[in-house]
């Protein structure tokens, strides 16, 4: 049970908190529909430096909205949204913010969460064309061009050779990154194979960060072609040389599943 004392320490501490000590507040916001007070931690959540947001935090709060309507465009506005920075305190540009926020962190979400945003805005949505999904159902790939001001919410395939949205014809932006970015992204996934190590088990990480710096030269070294993504642990991935891998693009008001 989350109460108001638990809100004020969340609020109240001078040192910065990691995601696991906001998520029970965040998650009894959402269960609760206390939707302003969801969106003013989770913009605490975003300024604190020590926590690194999942994708599933992000997921979890634009579901909340959509099932509560504030992505229409007849929507009031979220309470005090406006004061926390938002332009547009509800409405299909709170979405692309929300959207953007998304892709900025990460660049995949898993099926099911697709899938409970997909839900989301079918119940929080007018006027859609949007069919319900049973339990255990997948959303399906559909192709076919929408129509104009049709809300798409769609499983589709994309093209590799020119990143099209067959549904909305939008180009996916391309992600890449220059030397610096690359040294950056590499020194802070070493710093945070070191910290996570460290804080699972108790003992020193230097032995993490040198596995993982060793990991990269060899994905730097190999002859063969780029892998697109890599599950799974560094010692099963040097044994079997596996890959698999999920794509998710996100561009303006949309968010693509890509198989």
């Amino acid at each position: 049970m989350i109460t108001n004392h638990s809100h004020c320490l969340i609020y109240d501490q001078d040192e910065e908190l990691r995601l696991r000590t906001y998520e029970p507040v965040f998650r009894c916001y959402l269960e609760n529909q206390e939707i302003s007070s969801a969106l003013k931690l989770y913009v605490k959540m975003k300024r604190d430096t020590t926590v690194f947001m999942k994708p599933e935090t992000y997921i979890q709060l634009m579901s909340a909205i959509a099932e509560n309507g504030f992505f229409r465009s007849d929507s009031r506005p979220i309470e005090g949204a406006l004061e926390i920075g938002f332009i547009s305190p509800s409405g299909p540009k709170l979405f692309d913010r929300l959207a953007e926020d998304l892709s900025n962190d990460s660049v995949e979400i898993s099926a099911s969460g697709a899938k409970r945003l997909y839900n989301g805005l079918l119940k929080g949505l007018d006027g859609h064309t949007l069919k319900p999904l049973h339990l255990l159902q997948s959303l399906e790939v559909c192709n076919e061009p929408a129509n104009p001001n049709e809300l798409v919410a769609s499983r589709v395939t994309v093209d590799e050779t020119n990143g099209r949205c067959p549904r909305t014809g939008v180009q996916l932006r391309l992600i890449n990154l220059d030397g610096e970015q690359k040294e950056r992204l590499k020194n802070g996934l070493q710093i945070l194979a070191k910290s996570a190590f460290e804080e699972r088990t108790g003992k020193d990480g230097s032995k993490a960060e040198q596995n993982l710096e060793e990991f990269g030269v060899w994905l730097a070294n190999r002859t063969s072609p780029a892998f697109t993504a890599i599950v799974g642990t560094l010692k099963r991935i040097h044994r079997e040389k596996l890959v698999s891998f999920i794509r998710i693009g996100i561009s303006d008001s949309l968010i693509y599943f890509l198989v």
